[in-house]
This record gives structure tokens, sequence and C-alpha cells, in this order.
């Protein structure tokens, strides 16, 4: 397995996106706290699940990041199920990924 998990908190990853389209500062909402923990608790996991569909490690690191951003816009609408949520969304990004990388 690669090293340890080296990979920007989702927010962080957000906030540079935004400022780097020129949308200047950023107000930091309530939401980043809750997904920054969200990441530390299940980020591994989803790596791991993300290698077993793209057998790379830095691919996998990747799509991880992607499906964070995309669980950061999609945040205050998915309260119930978040981990088959973030789940379903990291396996489309894999998928889409696979489908790009055939062509």
């Amino acid at each position: 397995m690669a090293g340890g998990l080296n990979l920007l908190l989702p927010s962080r990853v957000v906030m540079r996106q935004v400022e780097s389209e020129g949308g200047g500062q950023v107000e930091s909402t309530a939401r980043a706290p809750e997904l920054d923990d969200y990441f530390a608790a299940r980020g591994p996991a989803l790596r791991r699940t993300a290698y077993l569909i793209l057998q790379d490690w830095h691919i996998a690191e990747d799509m991880v990041q992607t499906t964070f951003v995309q669980l950061y816009v999609a945040w205050p609408r998915i309260r119930n199920d978040l981990d088959a949520y973030a789940r379903r969304t990291l396996v489309n990004a894999c998928l889409t990924h696979l489908r790009k990388r055939r062509r």
C-alpha cells in the first residue's frame, strides 16, 4: 500500500478552486468543518474502494478528492445516507475516469 493519506481537506480544495477562478475571498461555511471531519473518518475507506476499481493509488486519491468536492457542493441536500451517497459518487467518478481513459 502506498504511503499515508496525504490529501488536502475537502473544504481547502474547494476554496482554492474558487480563488483560482477569480472568485476572490471565499466565505467559510458551517459545512466545511463537518465535511473535514467526515473526510478524516471515511477518506481512507473511500480511497481503498477507488483503488479496487482503478488499481492505481494516485488516481484513486484524485477520485476521492473529486468525490469530496462534489460532496461539498451537495452537502446541504444529503443528510440522510451520507455514506451511500459518497460511495455512489466515488464509483461514478471512477467509472467516468475509466471510460475517458479508454478513448
